[in-house]
């Protein structure tokens, strides 16, 4: 006798990945959103100015005429000096004492602060992790000696041995972004030291090594992975840390040098204006610094907590 197959019904198992879940609490947090809105917004204008811009020259882009001209379009317009049939958009965020377009040279000084900012990040984080990883898995000796040079640079305010270290180098974009990169190494080396610490001695990190397994080949499977998610939520919110540093050294002339633009730069060149009342000039580039920092740290925020294995549970 064939035996009777009695039909089931399907069984719907719903899986959601890491990454779509991660996703799914990040668009869930209001902070997260925002910030991400910020950063897109920021990101597409400092990509979209230079690509449709490329006849910007900063070198022979003064019209004096229009030195401290005032900005026109929606301002005209909102102070009921012009009617909307007499609407003039010729320097929307006005201009600055060389006739040079203030709007312009923002959007090309938000692209350098984002390189800079990015530069200077992927920098300390690659280095920093690599050292804090190989210091955390290995201990003794090596672990003691990086540990005390990493206490040896956080001794040191950030932003003034950024500027020590340009001073010797010389001023520079480069030397600029290099400095703020030797700063910031020993937050991502003890960082990735402490998620070290915390797996070398876990059962799957003995089974590795009962089969045979080299260090190399562990911390790379198996103690780098797990380090990630703090390591990117830190990389989130240095990177608004490392705008405002560049931009300070720019502001102090070690940055980004005359004529190109930059935001801290700019943020220098607008004192005088600002003591006569053109405002224009330095509330501009100032805002777009603020943006810059509130969007990563408002998105850092909500990786935070997307990534938090404790509220995993909550939602």
């Amino acid at each position: 006798m064939s035996a009777i197959v009695v039909p089931q019904a399907p069984v719907n198992i719903q899986h959601r990945s890491f990454l779509a879940e991660t996703f799914g609490r990040l668009m869930r947090s209001p902070s997260a959103r925002i910030g991400g809105v910020i950063v897109v917004l920021i990101v597409a204008i400092s990509i979209a100015v230079p690509v449709f811009d490329q006849v910007f020259d900063p070198i022979r882009d003064t019209n004096l005429r229009a030195r401290y001209a005032e900005p026109d379009c929606v301002f005209s317009l909102i102070s009921g000096q012009v009617s909307i049939g007499e609407i003039v958009c010729e320097h929307p965020f006005g201009a600055d004492k060389n006739g040079r377009d203030v709007m312009r040279r923002v959007g090309h000084g938000m692209y350098v602060s984002l390189v800079a900012g990015l530069f200077s990040v992927v920098i300390s984080l690659t280095i920093g992790t690599a050292l804090g990883l190989t210091a955390g898995y290995l201990g003794g000796n090596v672990d003691s000696l990086t540990m005390r040079v990493m206490d040896v640079i956080l001794a040191f305010p950030s932003l003034l041995l950024a500027i020590a270290l340009v001073t010797v180098a010389g001023p520079g974009l480069v030397n600029g972004m290099i400095a703020v990169s030797i700063t910031h190494i020993p937050i991502y080396a003890r960082l990735s030291r402490s998620m070290a610490l915390s797996v070398r001695n876990m059962e799957y990190i003995t089974a590795a090594r009962s089969i045979g397994a080299g260090d190399h080949w562990i911390v790379m499977r198996h103690v780098f992975p797990n380090s990630l998610a703090p390591l990117i939520v830190q990389a989130t919110l240095g990177l608004g840390t490392a705008v405002v540093e560049t931009a300070a050294l720019g502001f102090l002339g070690l940055g980004q040098q005359p004529p190109y633009p930059e935001l801290g730069k700019m943020l220098a060149d607008s004192q005088e204006a600002l003591a006569s009342g053109r405002w224009w000039v330095m509330v501009f580039p100032g805002m777009a610094i603020i943006l810059i920092v509130l969007g990563f740290n408002l998105l850092g925020d909500g990786l935070r907590d997307a990534l938090d294995p404790r509220l995993r549970g909550n939602d």
